[in-house]
């Protein structure tokens, strides 16, 4: 049972976390995006590099139900 438990641990560590963390992130651009008055069915766009900030703000509109594209 211990085997199972620590195998189920390193599971969660090495793949949920880093999912986690993203979903923190994201909740905290989604807080931004609806401080800008951005709502669902609104769409955005982003120019730049793609970078975790890239993530973090798509997966925020995605939440929302923003549509967004980056232009690299």
């Amino acid at each position: 049972m211990r085997s199972k438990l620590k195998v189920l641990r390193c599971v969660l560590n090495t793949f949920v976390a880093p999912f986690v963390s993203i979903l923190i992130q994201a909740d905290d651009y989604a807080k931004g995006l609806i401080a800008l008055g951005l709502k669902r069915g609104d769409t955005m766009t982003s120019f730049g590099v793609v970078s975790a900030e890239t993530l973090y703000v798509s997966v925020a509109a995605i939440s929302l139900g923003i549509g967004y594209s980056v232009i690299i």
